[in-house]
C-alpha cells in the first residue's frame, strides 16, 4: 500500500494554494463551514510541509485566536501551513464533557477531515507532521481529536484546556504538551470547574494520557522561576507526555501580550507556548506503523460498513477496489482519502510465510529495556509506611503513613492506593493526587516531595532531619544536568503546603535559580521534506 494518505497535493508542481493567509469556504454534511488556511513562503511543491490545526477557545474567532497566539508570525518563521478552525455557532467546536460530543452541534471530527482533504489535494501536506493545539475549549477539542483522529492527528499542545476523552478511541499512542496556569479560574488546575465539562484536574488528565500511552518513568524539572515541567517519558512510541505548569497564571497563552488580567489573570512571559510546544513536535516525529483495524475500533466499524456497501457505491475511490477486495483493500481507502480515522493498514501476511512481506511498514518493536533512570518502581503501599517530612518546610509539618492512610499533621485522614510502578494516589476534597517513590522521596503531582524520617539515638526526629537539611547544597550550588546532576532526583522542587484546619493546602513553590534548557526550534528554507519541516 502506497503510505501517504491525502489528495494529489504532492504530485502538483504548482501549488493549489498560494503562500499567505487564505479564507476557505468548504461544505460538510449540507452546512457551509469555513476556515483559515496559512501557506508559509518556504513552501516548495512536492515536498511535504507541516500542518498545524489550531483551534479557537469559546466566543474566540480565528483571527482573534491569531492574535493570541501570535502563530501567524510564528508559522512563517519556523515554516508550517496552518488552518484555523471555526464552530457553527458562537461557542465554538464541539466537544463537551469527557472530551465528547455534543448532540446539538454539527460533526467538528468530520468537519476537520473534510478540511484535511481539501488541504492535501491542493498542497503537499507532510501527514506525519499533522498537529493540533488549542486554547480553552479549543484545547479540550484538540483533545477529542486525539482520540477520533490519532491515524491522522500525531500530537497536540493543549493550553489551558487538556482532557483525557472518556473512551479513549486512539490506535496508538499519542505525544502530548499541556500547558496550564495554576490559577485558571475558568479552567481549575485541580478540576472541580464548569460541571458540564470540566471535573478531573489537570495533573490527573495527564496521568491518564501517561498511562494509555505506555509511560514507565516521570520526572519534575524547573524550567523558570515560576515554571515546572512534569514528563512522563520511555513511553511507547516514544509518545511522551508532558505537563508545564505555569504557576500563578490564570487563563492565559504564556508569551501573549493579548490578554487582559483582571479579566484572565497573569499571563507569564518567562516561556513562549509557541517555543515550548514546536521543540515538543520537533523531538517526537510520527514513527512508522501499520495497523489493521480490530472490533470495536471506529475504523473497524467504518470498513465493515463500506464493505457492505460494496465498490460500486463509492465511485470518489476511482475503481480501485473490486469484488474480491479484501478488508485491508478497504481501511487502505478509508485512509487514504480521510473518509475515516483509519490507519495505514498491515499487509495480509500469507499462511505459509513467516514475518510480513518486505515492502511492510517496518514496525520499531516495543521492549521492555529500562532507560537510565532515578525512578525506582516499588509497588504496594507498604513500601512508603512510617513518617514522612516536606522538604521545604522541615521539622514544621510530619505526615504518617499507615495501614493504606495518610495521617496528615494537621488536617484528615486519606486513604492512599498504590497504583504500581512505585506510583501511589490519594483524594482531597473532591481532587485527586498523585505521588511517586523515587530514590526514597514521595514526589507529589502538585511539586511537593516528601523525604522518609529517620529517628536519632535520642529520638529527635526533626533535629536529625534538620542537620541532614543543613549539608544538602543549595539549588545554585549544584552542577547543571549537562554536568552530571539528574533533575529526577527532584529535591529542587519541593512546595510548601501546610494542610490548615480549614482543610485547605496552601501551595507555596521555592525561586530557584535553574539551568536555562537551550530551545530546540528550527527555521528551514531550501531542505528536503524530511530535513526542511518539522
Amino acid at each position: 500500500y502506497d503510505r501517504t494518505p491525502g489528495g494529489a497535493g504532492c504530485s502538483l508542481e504548482t501549488a493549489g494554494y498560494a503562500s499567505g493567509l487564505h479564507h476557505v469556504e468548504i461544505r460538510v454534511e449540507n452546512i457551509e463551514r469555513h476556515f483559515l488556511l496559512f501557506v508559509p513562503t518556504q513552501y516548495v511543491p512536492q515536498q511535504g510541509v507541516p500542518l498545524w490545526l489550531l483551534a479557537p477557545g469559546a466566543y474566540e474567532t480565528p483571527g482573534r485566536f491569531l492574535h493570541v497566539s501570535g502563530m501567524l508570525q510564528f508559522a512563517e518563521k519556523n515554516a508550517f501551513a496552518f488552518a484555523v478552525l471555526q464552530g457553527v455557532k458562537i461557542e465554538g467546536m464541539n466537544v463537551g464533557l469527557h472530551a465528547q460530543a455534543l448532540s446539538y452541534l454539527p460533526d467538528d471530527v468530520e468537519y476537520t477531515r473534510a478540511i484535511l482533504r481539501d488541504v492535501s489535494q491542493k498542497l503537499c501536506v507532510n501527514m506525519d507532521r499533522i498537529r493540533c493545539t488549542g486554547y480553552s475549549r479549543g484545547a479540550r477539542f484538540c483533545s477529542r481529536l486525539a482520540s477520533e483522529l490519532s491515524s491522522f492527528v500525531k500530537g497536540i499542545a493543549p493550553v489551558a484546556g487538556l482532557r483525557y476523552p472518556h473512551p479513549n478511541n486512539a490506535t496508538r499512542p499519542v505525544p502530548v504538551i499541556a500547558i496550564h496556569g495554576t490559577k485558571d479560574e475558568i479552567n481549575p488546575y485541580w478540576g472541580q470547574g464548569d460541571p458540564s465539562y470540566w471535573h478531573a484536574s489537570v495533573p490527573d488528565a495527564v496521568n491518564r494520557w501517561a498511562e494509555f500511552n505506555g509511560c514507565k518513568y516521570s520526572k519534575w524539572e524547573r524550567k523558570t522561576n515560576h515554571t515546572v515541567l512534569y514528563e512522563h517519558f520511555d513511553c511507547k512510541d516514544d509518545a511522551s507526555v508532558v505537563l508545564v505548569m505555569v504557576e500563578g497564571d490564570g487563563h492565559t497563552w504564556p508569551g501573549s501580550k493579548a490578554f487582559v488580567e483582571s479579566q484572565f489573570g497573569h499571563t507569564t512571559e518567562e516561556i513562549s507556548a509557541n517555543d515550548i510546544m514546536i521543540e515538543f513536535f520537533v523531538k517526537h516525529p510520527e514513527k512508522n506503523f501499520c495497523h489493521t483495524a480490530e472490533k470495536g475500533e471506529l475504523c473497524y466499524t467504518a470498513v465493515q460498513k463500506a464493505m457492505s456497501e460494496g465498490p460500486s457505491a463509492h465511485p470518489e475511490w476511482g475503481g480501485r477496489l473490486t469484488e474480491s477486495s479484501v478488508f485491508e483493500d478497504y481501511q487502505y481507502e478509508l485512509h487514504l482519502g480521510i473518509w475515516s480515522d483509519c490507519p495505514q493498514p498491515c499487509k495480509p501476511v500469507p499462511a505459509n510465510s513467516i514475518g510480513g512481506p518486505d515492502d511492510n511498514p517496518v514496525i520499531p518493536p516495543h521492549t521492555d529495556q529500562t532507560r537510565s533512570s532515578t525512578t525506582k518502581m516499588v509497588d504496594g503501599p507498604e513500601a512508603i509506611e512510617g513518617r514522612w517530612m516536606r522538604n521545604t518546610q522541615p521539622g514544621r509539618f510530619t505526615e504518617v503513613i499507615k495501614d493504606g492512610q495518610i495521617h496528615w499533621d494537621v488536617g484528615p485522614v486519606t486513604k492512599i492506593e498504590a497504583l504500581g510502578n512505585g506510583s501511589f494516589t490519594t483524594k482531597w476534597q473532591g481532587s485527586t493526587y498523585h505521588a511517586k517513590l523515587i530514590n526514597g522521596e514521595l514526589v507529589w503531582d502538585d511539586g511537593d516531595v516528601w523525604a522518609r524520617v529517620k529517628e536519632d539515638p535520642n529520638g529527635n526526629a526533626n533535629a536529625l532531619y534538620a542537620k541532614k537539611t543543613e549539608e544538602m547544597p543549595s539549588l545554585d550550588q549544584r552542577p547543571s544536568q549537562d554536568a552530571g546532576y539528574h533533575p529526577g532526583a527532584l529535591v529542587v522542587l519541593g512546595v510548601g503546603g501546610a494542610i490548615g484546619l480549614a482543610a485547605v493546602l496552601l501551595r507555596m513553590w521555592p525561586r530557584r535559580k535553574w539551568v536555562q534548557v537551550e530551545e530546540n526550534t528550527r527555521t528551514c528554507s531550501g531542505r528536503s521534506a524530511e530535513e526542511g519541516f518539522l
